[in-house]
């Protein structure tokens, strides 16, 4: 899908004479991160079954998710899944590091905006060991591509 929206942009571009650099297309995506595929897979099956994905009071949320839909390479398609944004990238360093690259190698998107989520947890701490798990064993990796 991802894919279909970066050709769709570039062909748009191409229309007016302009051909966008990597550095210039933006991919904003939502990562979750764990120690194991497996604890990110158990991390995500929870977050697809809480009441608590999006809290918000539900008129509110209900009317957003009315009003919210995303165009996706000239296609309406709606931005929420159930409550919750849809992720992008899951699981162990490994495996996120692969996802990157193949995303990357697919879009030619040459800047990812990463919205790290942190499943049925509103302690800070948590984010934070995500976030220095992502410094150690995915930045690394990936700074050169």
């Amino acid at each position: 899908m991802v894919a279909r929206a970066t050709r769709y942009y570039r062909e748009t571009c191409a229309q007016y004479g302009r051909q966008p650099a990597p550095e210039q297309i933006i991919y904003r995506a939502n990562i979750l991160l764990a120690e194991s595929d497996e604890k990110a897979q158990d991390l995500l099956r929870a977050q697809r079954t809480s009441t608590d994905a999006f809290p918000l009071h539900p008129a509110v949320r209900d009317g957003l998710l009315r009003l919210d839909s995303r165009n996706i390479a000239g296609e309406a398609r709606a931005s929420f899944i159930g409550g919750a944004l849809p992720i992008n990238f899951v699981g162990s360093p490994d495996t996120v590091v692969k996802q990157i690259k193949e995303c990357r190698y697919q879009t030619g998107a040459g800047v990812i905006d990463l919205m790290f989520q942190i499943p049925s947890s509103r302690d800070a701490g948590d984010l934070m060991r995500v976030l220095e798990l992502f410094g150690r064993e995915v930045l690394p990796r990936i700074r050169d591509i």
